[in-house]
């Protein structure tokens, strides 16, 4: 990983970390992995076009991992305001 983390950080963030659905509850491990794939996508975007407003503290060109997201989404609703709020919420889709 790319970003430098606060100590503690990888502590906390293993008790935040969303786990996949079951297939009884969430469909194919196909759809699993699409919508993964999507949020994904979503967070890299997002990190790119809230960079100066929200990520100014990080590299422009950090690579923005699954694991990132439950991050990026606080990051988002504190200094995002109305859009960063609205996409965070699309991310915890």
């Amino acid at each position: 990983m790319y970003l430098s983390r606060p100590a503690g950080y990888d502590q906390y963030m293993s008790t935040q970390r969303p786990t996949p659905l079951p297939d009884s509850q969430g469909g194919s491990a196909e759809q699993e992995l699409a919508r993964r794939r999507h949020r994904l996508e979503l967070a890299r975007q997002a990190f790119k076009e809230f960079h100066a407003q929200c990520f100014w503290s990080y590299r422009p060109e950090s690579v923005i991992e699954y694991e990132d997201i439950p991050w990026l989404v606080r990051e988002l609703r504190y200094y995002g305001g109305h859009e960063g709020y609205r996409v965070a919420e699309e991310l915890c889709r």
